[in-house]
């Protein structure tokens, strides 16, 4: 019988995993909780196993159920952080089934900003001004203390602020909309500059693969959002060693992604190190780098070149911010037009369209007219209110 891997999470980068695996050799069963994933409608998946949401407790005893009933299964993919996060608590699985995940301790480190912080600072990694705050109090001390403008982040990297990882704060008023957040958060000074995504594949600590790009463009216009235009650029020493030494100090096993910010005299600082692939893996996938693949067997990793200069676009992701942009009335007219031929242009140039692949086409599509209906809804459900209010 075919091997089976069980690949977890309804992600962007889920419809990267199923194409590599499969494309590897494996047969692809896509789980999920809720709506249909779309990964399960490409052609490279062979079945899909509706399981409970991660995080509650009939999830271990649901997966140690199918696992006896799909001997087959001989390995677990989880993509996003709450798959993994729920992987790490299960505990008794069948020792012929491999994780491909870091360890527990490395996941908690990753996961847990202050830690990540702390190891960062041990290894002589750069960083901004950071402090750990517990109160609308202290908050206020800190901005007085760092400076405005700021970002702000939840120590747990499962925790979002308003929908988002980070936060800008540039403004008295906007200190003011946290005081009622849930506590505690992470203060840091703002550092201008460009996000660098380095992902990476290890081994027993050891860096084997390597793949770095440059987010051009995200969907929040303080670049603090998640990427939508974004170019693969040269490896940098001084990032790759950071990556290294993060590996090294966690015995890392598995598939990673450090994020720093690099300014324009080169200057960078330490974001954040996360437990899994990016969002946009699957521009290192296009560029000969098959990070899921080397996830699942990391020995036929070998740090090798890759093509500069490959641009990628996330059309879905741009829309959705041109969307919520014209809901808030955050663009002028003139604004909106310049909007609108910037992603024209990001979605002209670019080499590879996140999701989209002309020989497996469902999955993108299905993510579209989800986009529509949501979308349409929110538009109808709008419109009632308002005619119930002037009416």
């Amino acid at each position: 019988m075919k091997k089976s891997v069980l690949v977890l999470g309804d992600h962007q980068q889920t419809i990267a995993v199923v194409r590599s695996l499969a494309a590897s050799g494996w047969r692809v069963i896509v789980g999920c909780h809720g709506r249909r994933p779309f990964a399960s409608l490409s052609r490279h998946a062979c079945g899909t196993w509706s399981h409970p949401e991660p995080d509650s407790a009939a999830f271990a005893s649901a997966l140690h159920a199918f696992l006896a009933e799909h001997p087959e299964v001989r390995c677990i993919f989880p993509v996003g952080e709450d798959e993994i996060q729920a992987l790490v608590a299960c505990e008794g699985l069948p020792a012929y089934v491999q994780r491909a995940m870091p360890s527990a301790d490395a996941v908690h480190a990753c996961l847990d900003k202050p830690r990540s912080f702390r190891i960062a600072q041990e290894l002589g990694i750069p960083q901004v001004s950071t402090v750990v705050v517990t109160t609308h109090r202290e908050l206020l001390d800190a901005a007085s203390q760092i400076g405005l403008p700021l970002a702000i982040k939840c120590p747990d990297s499962s925790r979002l602020i308003n929908g988002r990882k980070a936060a800008a704060c540039i403004s008295d008023a906007q200190l003011s909309a946290f005081a009622g957040a849930r506590y505690p958060l992470i203060v840091q000074r703002w550092f201008c500059g460009t996000r660098h995504n380095c992902q990476f594949i290890a081994r027993d600590g050891e860096l084997v693969a390597y793949f770095q790009q440059a987010v051009v463009r995200t969907d929040e216009a303080d670049g603090t959002g998640f990427g939508i235009e974004g170019v693969s650029v040269e490896p940098s020493a001084e990032l790759a060693g950071y990556c290294r030494a993060l590996c090294r100090r966690l015995n890392y096993h598995g598939a990673g992604c450090a994020q720093f910010l690099v300014d324009d005299d080169g200057d960078c600082v330490f974001l954040e190190l996360n437990p899994r692939l990016d969002a946009t893996c699957e521009l290192a996938l296009r560029c000969g780098i098959d990070l899921p693949r080397l996830a699942v067997d990391p020995a036929l990793a070998t740090l090798s070149a890759y093509p500069i200069g490959r641009r990628f676009h996330w059309l879905l992701g741009d829309l959705r911010s041109l969307g919520h942009r014209i809901k808030s009335a955050d663009l002028g007219r003139h604004a909106l037009s310049a909007y609108i031929r910037q992603l024209g242009a990001a979605h002209w140039r670019a080499h590879h369209r996140l999701t989209w692949h002309w020989l497996d086409p469902l999955p993108t599509l299905y993510l579209y007219g989800h986009a529509v209906i949501v979308g349409g809804r929110s538009y109808v459900h709008a419109a009632g209110v308002a005619a119930r209010h002037h009416g």
